[in-house]
């Protein structure tokens, strides 16, 4: 049930998308598991990492950088890490500073 309301028609914001949003990390890692883009970016170029940064969704955050994503894409408001310590989750905006350390140069 949970998955199935995340499906739809609407390119532009794709499930795995609204499962960063909403937190939802068990939906998150089935969408990966069956083939959701982790790198996707959607509107407002927002990549699934970008967007469970703003919303300081640490678990969906973890999950998405175990599946390959790009720590690095900043798009106009910045890198997940950039857009986590804006907002002031200061443990995830830690995590994303030690993944962009090894990975960004």
């Amino acid at each position: 049930m949970l998955v199935a309301s995340l499906y739809s028609v609407d390119d532009s914001y794709p499930p795995l998308q609204e499962a960063a949003a909403r937190g939802q990390a068990d939906a998150a890692r089935l969408l990966l598991d069956n083939g959701a883009q982790v790198n996707h970016v959607a509107d407002f170029e927002n990549t699934p990492l970008n967007t469970a940064a703003s919303y300081g969704h640490m678990d969906v955050v973890r999950i998405l950088l175990e599946r390959g994503a790009d720590v690095c894409y900043g798009r106009p408001g910045g890198t997940a890490g950039d857009i986590a310590r804006a907002r002031g989750y200061k443990e995830l905006a830690e995590l994303l500073k030690t993944a962009e350390a090894t990975k960004c140069k």
